[in-house]
């Protein structure tokens, strides 16, 4: 085998496992971490998997017909990375999707992603094309522009009662949910920092590999102080732990590949911790009561305002850049734009359109969604459970008295053989079990 074709095949091998990583991401750690409601468990599954799929065949159409301008015949040329692209278009989708997470139906989700994808592809060509802005992990592109569009998306339907006794009771989480949303954390926080290394190579990937982890680590642990210090009671908050802790991956997605050195990537992380933790103590819960504007996974405080901040951090990095870190910016590189011009024509401008962009369609889509005849609504009380659209199993009911019964004649127990009946409460520890006998065994 020829040195080329040994090379050529070395680099697939090792972007198909890159991408696998992300592919990990995507469906594991994104479909777990949003199944934390304790009766939207399948749903949420089941809309992850619709999201990615329709999207990641969608975007392959969009952004193969946007590439073969020079091309007379239909064809669009693909390799692996041109599909995985695609499927970060279905990530963006996903992180507008965690502020609607159980209050539309599949259409309305369809709708959603078929209007957001070009849009995104859009932005993505308007960022990186024409203003030649560096955003190697998404914070610009990805998760702010997907956490705005989806907050614009409910704030259109801020009329809704989330109040309804029928769906507030199922709009919160319980001990297994919750679980199972945690190791949706645990996916997402291995396998970040391919993600934001995934669009570099050589030295700058490493760094953003690195960068990742160490961003991660610091908002884990500044999420945990924070948590445990804004509770009278001194204990951690599931909910912080599950989605602030990610918030270190996202604030350092533009810049990860840059010379960040090790203490910027603690304190980038620690404040990444510090203010997405508040916003799921303060700023959510204002945001309903003031604003009726419902986040249901809280997605503004771990996408949007560490999306923005990174944002922010991508501008200042852009402005300080030291020779060395010119190639990572083409446009300081080739002497078109000094770094000062780079911060401000460059990633402020990007980070700037992006929230204009995301804001505008986003209440134009959820206006669209919610045109009577056009897509199914879900009614107030139908809020956040899988009774919607699964038939579900009897044996999932935390309030119930269970009693084993013979269910024929020749099932009946035998001489000597116990019965057992359990009488099962909220609380472990008040379930009473009561064993008889056969009544054959009975002395009379």
């Amino acid at each position: 085998m020829s040195d080329t074709k040994h090379t050529t095949l070395n680099l697939t091998l090792f972007i198909l496992t890159v991408a696998q990583d992300v592919q990990m991401m995507i469906f594991v750690g994104f479909g777990f971490l949003m199944t934390f409601l304790r009766r939207f468990g399948y749903s949420a599954i089941f809309e992850t998997l619709l999201i990615v799929v329709v999207t990641t065949e969608y975007a392959i159409l969009v952004q193969g017909f946007a590439r073969r301008s020079e091309i007379e015949d239909a064809i669009i040329l693909l390799n692996w990375s041109n599909v995985m692209d695609a499927s970060i278009a279905a990530i963006t989708v996903l992180v507008s999707f965690g502020v609607i997470l159980g209050k539309v139906t599949p259409t309305q989700l369809l709708v959603i992603a078929l209007v957001e994808t070009p849009v995104y592809a859009a932005n993505t060509h308007l960022g990186y094309s024409v203003l030649g802005a560096v955003d190697a992990g998404g914070t610009i592109f990805i998760h702010t522009f997907g956490a705005y569009f989806g907050l614009c998306v409910s704030l259109v339907q801020r009329g809704r009662n989330y109040d309804d006794p029928d769906s507030a009771e199922v709009s919160e989480s319980r001990y297994t949910s919750d679980l199972f949303s945690f190791l949706g954390t645990l996916v997402l926080w291995l396998f970040w920092p391919s993600f934001n290394g995934y669009a570099v190579f050589g030295d700058d990937r490493q760094r953003a590999w690195i960068n990742t982890y160490i961003a991660l680590a610091a908002s884990t642990v500044t999420t945990i102080a924070v948590s445990m210090l804004s509770d009278v009671n001194r204990r951690i908050n599931a909910v912080d732990l599950q989605n602030a802790s990610l918030s270190g991956g996202v604030i350092v997605g533009s810049v990860a590949h840059l010379s960040l050195q090790p203490y910027g990537a603690i304190l980038a992380g620690s404040l990444a911790g510090v203010v997405s933790t508040f916003g799921y103590r303060k700023v959510q819960p204002w945001l309903l009561a003031k604003l009726n504007v419902h986040d249901t996974c809280g997605v503004h405080n771990l996408h949007g305002v560490p999306g923005v901040l990174g944002g922010l951090l991508s501008v200042v990095m852009a402005a300080i850049a030291a020779e060395r870190e010119y190639s990572a910016f083409s446009a300081i590189a080739d002497g078109s734009r000094t770094p000062l011009k780079q911060a401000f024509e460059g990633q402020l401008v990007a980070l700037a359109a992006s929230l204009g962009l995301a804001v505008v369609t986003g209440i134009a889509t959820g206006l669209l969604i919610n045109i009577p005849g056009l897509c199914e609504q879900i009614a107030d009380e139908d809020l956040f459970t899988d009774d919607v659209l699964f038939n579900l199993p009897d044996d999932d009911d935390e309030e119930s008295v269970v009693a084993s019964k013979p269910s024929s004649a020749n099932s009946a127990p035998k001489n000597g053989q116990r019965l057992a009946f359990s009488i099962a409460y909220p609380s472990p520890s008040s379930a009473i079990t009561v064993e008889t006998r056969h009544p054959s065994e009975i002395a009379l």
